[in-house]
């Protein structure tokens, strides 16, 4: 049985596209939740991001307070290609099941 896909517009795919993505800064947004504690001798900081942290916060070090935030740029880039294909691979597999039942 062959699936029946070519009636899928462009617009559907845009509208896929568009809907994983949102999902996935969602997801990425609601990883910010997740917060890792790392308590050293001489440093302590809170790393935030799921599954990859993206966000450190720096609140010691062997030097005395601070307070200052480090981004990681290549992990935001991977946490969000990682999401934005489960979304992906979750929708399509959707219409798909949504083509063969109708």
């Amino acid at each position: 049985m062959r699936l029946q896909l070519e009636n899928m517009g462009a617009k559907s795919v845009l509208f896929l596209l568009i809907v994983a993505a949102l999902v996935s800064v969602l997801v990425m947004v609601g990883g910010l939740l997740y917060q890792q504690p790392l308590r050293y001798a001489d440093y302590e900081a809170d790393r935030f991001g799921f599954p990859y942290y993206w966000i450190e916060h720096v609140t010691a070090t062997f030097a005395g307070r601070t307070d200052f935030w480090n981004i990681a740029v290549w992990n935001f880039v991977v946490d969000f290609i990682l999401f934005f294909a489960v979304g992906c691979v979750v929708f399509c597999l959707a219409l798909v099941w949504k083509s063969k039942k109708g």
